[in-house]
């Protein structure tokens, strides 16, 4: 008990001095924006321009850990700067505006898996560091410049140079409350002696599958070891075994998932709220899968499919259209459908989602005919 005490002392001591670093930024940052202009509205004008540096300072925080990522042959699945949202394509961008919640609002993140023939250890260790040095680095150098400029672009770069210091310094904290900062993540990765160990599962997983590899010949082993790890992994697991199925056409097994995913829901205490949207995607699935089976499109969850679905698995839309025009019998409209969802499969990092996505179609294919044939 007492060594928890202490554990959770450092913990509060480590994120209050995070806190402190980052509110002394944003008031350094401000104070000399304050200082540095000549106006009537001088505090209004340092108060907006504040926080357009803070997101510029964001901006290059996340694209340290992008080019990281990069420069370690991760491929970047998703980028948020603000409210700002970016899905790489494997050709061009998605981009939409999507606000986050109000303590996170001007926070960022990078999504990215590791190229499983690497080691993964020393790949994320480069993507964490990335970001605070890019802050690091510009900071000084803005500084250096503003020291040599005229007095309004002084004020300006010398405003720009201590909010990306703050923010790298900032993130290098190691702090676990609330959220792993990139210092507690840096440690964390560190001290990976040995990539096969459980907790590692689903980071091996989604290399693998991002890869290429398609969910049924994914390993068993990781899967079930998804299981036992705190939420969203066992959701993740029902995912992995649910899309193996329906590669396998095997619908009946495949709509058994749904028992597991009930079961799992009515268990777990943790708050639901934040998986909604892959449970959501997961009861699509189901619903597609019975559909399949019955041959029925009354199965299909049309009220699950949402913009915020769409925007995560743009294929998943057009191959339930897909299926319903083809029990219909109007195969034209139905093949327009599947090539729109094989497009836009075929287009995403997620190298197996264009696998998976073609054998569905396949499937759906086979039944449309067996529906014209009656």
């Amino acid at each position: 008990m007492m060594g928890n005490k202490w554990v959770m002392s450092l913990f509060k001591l480590l994120s209050l001095s995070q806190t402190i670093v980052s509110v002394s930024g944003v008031l350094a940052t401000a104070f000399i924006l304050g200082i540095g202009i000549d106006s009537d509205l001088a505090p209004l004008w340092a108060t907006v321009l504040t926080v357009v540096l803070i997101i510029l300072s964001t901006c290059i925080h996340e694209g340290g850990h992008y080019l990281g990522a990069k420069w370690s042959h991760m491929t970047v699945l998703a980028v948020r700067v603000a409210a700002v949202e970016l899905l790489p394509l494997r050709r061009g961008w998605r981009m939409r505006w999507s606000p986050q919640p109000k303590r996170s609002k001007l926070g960022g993140y990078i999504m990215a898996a590791a190229d499983p023939c690497l080691p993964m250890s020393r790949q994320f260790i480069v993507m964490i560091v990335m970001g605070p040095l890019a802050n690091l680095v510009v900071g000084c150098l803005c500084i250096g410049v503003g020291f040599s400029s005229q007095e309004t672009m002084r004020m300006f770069m010398l405003a720009l140079g201590v909010s990306n210091i703050a923010m790298g310094v900032s993130n290098l904290i190691p702090t676990y409350l609330g959220g792993s900062s990139d210092g507690a993540g840096l440690i964390a990765w560190c001290l990976v002696k040995e990539e096969q160990i459980p907790m590692l599962a689903n980071a091996r997983l989604l290399a693998l599958s991002v890869a290429g590899t398609p969910s049924e010949e994914l390993p068993d082993d990781d899967i079930a070891l998804l299981t036992s790890e705190p939420m969203p992994a066992p959701l993740l697991a029902i995912w992995y075994r649910l899309n193996a199925l329906q590669i396998q056409g095997d619908w009946h097994a495949a709509t058994q998932q749904r028992h597991d995913l009930q079961t799992l829901l009515e268990a777990s205490s943790h708050n639901l709220g934040s998986l909604a949207l892959l449970i959501s995607i997961l009861q699509i699935e189901l619903g597609f899968s019975k559909a399949m089976l019955l041959r029925r499109t009354g199965e299909l969850r049309d009220d699950l499919l949402s913009d915020e679905v769409d925007w995560c698995c743009p294929s998943l839309r057009p191959r339930c259209l897909a299926f319903r025009e083809f029990v219909a019998g109007n195969a034209v409209a139905a093949e327009k459908h599947l090539e729109r969802s094989l497009s836009q499969a075929r287009n995403s990092p997620n190298l197996s989602l264009s696998k998976s996505e073609t054998r569905l179609a396949s499937h759906i294919r086979e039944l449309g005919k067996g529906e014209l044939d009656r």
